[in-house]
């Protein structure tokens, strides 16, 4: 059957998965001093374009999109209103309705025709500005049969004030209307903890909002979102509410806590005999299915061993391959590996398996303190061939960054099966010029990675030649005062031969050697800042350079970027006032940027005003660290950030924040009379 021909009870089934709002995010009332809307979303594209896929989804989807409304703008509640007025039908379908902001005689608009409304949610997060007279209006005109009530957060911004003229107004309506309501069943109130017990300015509107729930005629159900247990003490308008004869349920909607023991003989009998607690459900243990086949039968037992190996080894492996984030990469600790052991419970042949892959973890050590520092030494001290089985050393951030190791580390030991010393590139650990060159001596031929490590020698030279033994090195991390000695040489064309992945900081004559290896696989740099001296390198490398970051990009870009012709990727660790993207000839391949600095008050206009389409054709993406797009719309219309977003848009360039959300034009109030 065509999914065209599907009949609409199937059809509405699946549109209803991805069209229906939860309760959860229709009743959200945030955190405790702090509002944000789950409907908050950027770069996602609206559920309204399934109605396009044809006809029969646009009859079926038409009553789901409309079911439950959330209003976040003036320019959303204007173009709703104008819908309506102009498809009247629409209105029926209108059961549930979130207003995050005032949005003036427009909402009453839509309230006059949508005269189906049941549930409706009212964050009053009101700024001063915003008119609530168009929801006042409305609300004699509903039947509610549900009402959610979210105070307002702004009372942490500015003052000691909860609220404006036209939130307490809003308040004093809905007071007025709880007890009128007649179908009014369920009441859910979200107030946050350190505003419901001490502020004063809170009793009048929590005495009107006490006489209203007392006055109710058919409430039922009462949801409180609060923890009673802070401070322990009950609000005075919870015990007057509950004087309410035909309430029959508070709910608390958390668990029960050990020190309600000690508050519940200070509340009313009443209001002990309606509480109701959210019961912590316990994690469902899936049983394993009747199965008359298991995966792999027929292969034969060393093919299974193989396979099943390979599986389970994304579970217990400690040493990432590949190269995606080389300087940015996460630890797997020992600890975390023990508690994966419980899959060698599931049959022989896992126990065989992960048996062998957990031997393989006593080959790696993570030193994170000065005490397993001292133990990974008298590991080696007592038994001195386990240095020869060592294949993975990781020093791990908890250690403290400028903590020296000793000038003796790893000199006294075989390092013929090491593969990976990995620190942290930020908080590079730092080892002494002799346990570097003994590491060259001894382990290089096996080593794929060298990262986070700083080398400290203020007068050291290291012979070139040593570096020849690095044939197998894949990401390598320089940041040393050493110089590197040359004296002439011609590096071997196995030197850094598989080498991918290069961080650079240090001294010039690194560079240098650099520069007169032939490096055929380098894809990834990072380097501090470029310049004159630097020129040389990117002359011979840079058009195999499809990923490159500067920790510190102060100047124009302009000729870096020409020299590196292939570069898909580029990154600042900070931007300068100078910092640009002017490239000349255009750059065909460049895709992406990211800016990973987080100075909020930096000059930017510079940096922007060199993008041009032109020049960058390839360019889909810029991501700045240093900033969040605003989720109200009052600080919508005053970001500078926006602003910017929208020019690139038009240009088909994404800007993307710290959160990785990127902007999407907004719906804008159209300035016409109302018809």
């Amino acid at each position: 059957m065509s999914v065209m021909h599907l009949p609409d009870e199937i059809i509405n089934k699946l549109l209803a998965h991805i069209m229906s709002v939860s309760d959860a995010d229709f009743e959200h009332g945030g955190q405790d001093h702090a509002m944000e809307s789950p409907f908050v979303r950027y770069g996602q594209l609206s559920t309204s374009v399934l109605l396009l896929v044809c006809k029969d989804w646009l009859r079926v989807g038409t009553p789901l999109l409309y079911h439950t409304v959330i209003l976040r703008s003036t320019a959303q509640a204007q173009a709703l209103d104008s819908a309506l007025m102009r498809t009247p039908e629409l209105g029926k379908f209108i059961r549930r309705l979130r207003l995050e902001g005032g949005f003036g005689f427009y909402v009453q608009g839509v309230c006059a025709i949508a005269r189906n409304i049941e549930a409706l949610a009212l964050p009053f997060d009101y700024a001063a500005k915003d008119s609530t007279s168009g929801i006042q209006n409305a609300l004699p005109t509903m039947d509610l049969k549900y009402l959610v009530m979210i105070p307002s957060y702004r009372i942490t911004c500015t003052s000691s004030f909860p609220s404006n003229k036209n939130t307490d107004a809003l308040n004093a309506s809905v007071h007025e209307m709880i007890p009128r309501w007649k179908r009014l069943r369920e009441i859910t109130i979200c107030p946050m903890m350190m505003f419901t017990f001490r502020l004063h300015s809170w009793w009048p509107i929590w005495a009107g909002l006490a006489r209203a729930l007392k006055g109710a005629p058919q409430l039922r159900v009462l949801n409180v979102a609060i923890d009673l247990t802070f401070k322990l003490m009950c609000p005075v308008w919870l015990e007057e509410a509950v004087e309410n004869q035909h309430l029959e349920v508070v709910a608390f909607r958390r668990p029960r806590t050990k020190d309600w023991d000690e508050l519940e003989p200070r509340l009313s009998p009443r209001l002990r005999a309606l509480a109701k607690f959210a019961e912590e459900k316990e994690a469902d243990v899936a049983k394993w299915p009747a199965q008359t086949s298991f995966p792999l039968t027929r292969a034969p037992t060393e093919v299974q061993r193989k396979i099943w190996r390979e599986v389970l080894g994304y579970f217990f492996r400690i040493y990432e391959t590949g190269f995606d984030h080389p300087f940015d990469r996460s630890f797997s600790t020992r600890k975390k590996n023990k508690t994966r052991l419980r899959y060698a419970l599931v049959c022989r042949e896992f126990h065989h398996v992960i048996r062998e892959l957990h031997r393989e973890l006593h080959h790696s050590f993570i030193i994170n303190s000065p005490s397993s520092l001292e133990e990974f030494q008298r590991v080696l001290r007592e038994n001195p061939a386990a240095s020869r089985h060592l294949t993975c050393l990781f020093l791990c951030k908890r250690w403290r960054p400028a903590y020296l190791l000793p000038q003796d580390f790893l000199t006294a030991h075989n390092l013929s099966s090491l593969i990976c010393i990995r620190g942290e590139s930020k908080d590079a650990t730092r080892i002494s010029g002799d346990s570097f060159k003994h590491l060259l001596q001894t382990g290089a031929s096996t080593l794929l990675e060298l990262n986070g490590v700083q080398i400290i020698d203020k007068s050291g030279i290291v012979d070139a030649t040593l570096f020849h033994k690095l044939a197998k090195i894949q990401i390598f991390y320089w940041d040393s005062t050493l110089k590197i000695s040359m004296q002439e040489m011609t590096p071997s064309p196995e030197c850094f031969r598989y080498l991918r992945a290069l961080w650079c900081v240090g001294t010039t004559s690194f560079l240098d050697f650099m520069e007169a290896c032939e490096l055929p696989a380098l894809r990834i740099l990072w380097i501090r800042r470029p310049g004159p001296h630097t020129i040389p390198f990117f002359e011979k490398h840079g058009a195999k350079i499809d990923e490159l970051r500067m920790l510190d990009a102060q100047l124009d870009m302009t000729p870096f970027l020409s020299l590196c012709p292939n570069l898909t990727l580029l990154k600042f660790s900070s931007a300068g006032a100078n910092t640009s993207l002017a490239c000349d000839p255009p750059h065909r391949k460049l895709a992406k940027v990211i800016v990973c600095s987080d100075a909020v008050k930096r000059h930017w206009d510079t940096f922007f005003e060199s993008i041009d389409r032109g020049n960058l054709p390839a360019l889909d993406e810029i991501r700045i660290d240093a900033f969040s797009y605003p989720v109200a719309e009052y600080d919508i219309i005053k970001n500078p950030w926006v602003a910017r977003a929208e020019t690139l848009l038009k240009e088909g360039i994404q800007l993307v924040d710290r959160r990785g959300w990127h902007w999407t034009s907004r719906l804008r109030v159209q300035r016409t009379m109302r018809g």
